[in-house]
C-alpha cells in the first residue's frame, strides 16, 4: 500500500469495505528498522495585515518584520510549553514542534497595509489529537491578539491545511509484526527494529478506524520524497524485495 498525501486512497478502499488481518506499507528506512507509528502532524496558515486609522499609522516595514518575528518567538514558546503535558516517550520525536516552512512578505506603502502569511507545520505526540491542538492554537492566537500591544495593530487570520494526522503507536505484539520481523532477520541477519516515524503515513488509517495492525518497512535512503523524481538507490532494491518475499511466503502461504 503507498502512501499519499491525505492518505485518501487508503481510505476510500477502507470505507469501500475492504479489509485485512494486516497491512503493510512499503517505504521507510534502509535496513532492519520498521516503523510502528508516526507524531501526529497539523498543518496551519497564518496571514496578519496592519489595521491603520488616523491615530494608528501603518508601521514600517522593519518595525513589521520584528513584530512577525516576536510573534513566532512567542508561538515556538508555546510549542515548548506543550511538551510538558506530552507523553515522554512522544517529546524527543515531536521535537521541535513548531516547523514554518514559508513565510512570505507585502511591504506596506503609502496606500496599502504590509501583510505577511506564514505557512508551517505543528509536529505532536499524544495524548494530543489534531482536533485538540486546533482549538489551543486558536485559541494561543486569540490571547497573544488581545493581550500585547502591539498586535492589536493587526488583523490575525488562522486556518488549518488538509494535513491532519494524530499520533498513533501500534503495538508489535501481533502475528504479523513477528512474521516481518523474522522475514527480516532471514535475509538481513537480524530481527527487525522499531521506531516511531517523525513524519506521517497512513497507519492511522488502518489501526484507528478499523483495527488493522499496520507496519512500514520499506527502502528509505533516498531524495525528493513525494516529488515526480521521486527516488531510492538501487542497492536497496534486491534485499528489501527479497524480506517481502520472505513475509509472502510467511504470511500468505505462497
Amino acid at each position: 500500500m503507498e502512501d499519499e498525501y491525505s492518505g485518501r486512497g487508503t481510505e476510500l478502499c477502507l470505507k469501500k469495505g475492504y479489509r485485512a488481518d494486516a497491512a503493510l506499507i512499503v517505504d521507510g528506512h534502509f535496513g532492519t528498522r520498521a516503523a510502528l507509528g508516526n507524531a501526529g502532524q497539523l498543518e496551519f496558515m497564518l496571514s496578519l495585515q496592519q489595521k491603520a486609522s488616523p491615530e494608528r499609522p501603518f508601521r514600517g516595514n522593519q518595525s513589521f518584520v520584528e513584530d512577525v518575528s516576536l510573534l513566532l518567538r512567542k508561538l515556538a514558546l508555546w510549542s515548548k510549553m506543550l511538551d510538558k503535558n506530552t507523553d515522554p516517550q512522544w517529546v524527543p520525536i515531536c521535537s521541535p514542534g513548531l516547523n514554518t516552512g514559508k513565510i512570505s512578505y507585502k511591504q506596506a506603502s503609502e496606500e496599502s497595509a504590509a501583510e505577511c502569511s506564514i505557512d508551517g507545520l505543528v509536529k505532536f505526540g499524544g495524548p494530543f489529537t489534531a482536533e485538540r491542538l486546533m482549538k489551543l492554537f486558536r485559541r494561543r492566537i486569540e490571547r497573544i491578539a488581545a493581550s500585547h500591544r502591539i498586535f492589536k495593530r493587526y488583523d490575525m487570520d488562522l486556518r488549518f491545511g488538509d494535513l491532519r494526522h494524530n499520533p498513533i503507536a501500534i503495538t508489535a505484539d501481533t502475528d504479523f509484526f513477528r512474521a516481518l520481523s523474522e522475514s527480516v532477520s532471514a535475509v538481513m541477519g537480524e530481527p527487525a527494529s522499531t521506531q516511531i516515524c517523525r513524519g506521517w503515513c497512513d497507519m492511522e488509517y488502518f489501526w484507528r478506524d478499523y483495527s488493522i495492525p499496520c507496519y512500514l518497512y520499506g527502502p528509505g535512503r533516498g531524495r525528493n520524497a513525494h516529488a515526480p523524481d521521486e527516488c531510492f538507490e538501487l542497492d536497496q532494491f534486491i534485499p528489501h524485495t527479497e524480506v517481502l518475499v520472505e513475509l509472502a511466503k510467511r504470511w500468505c502461504g505462497v
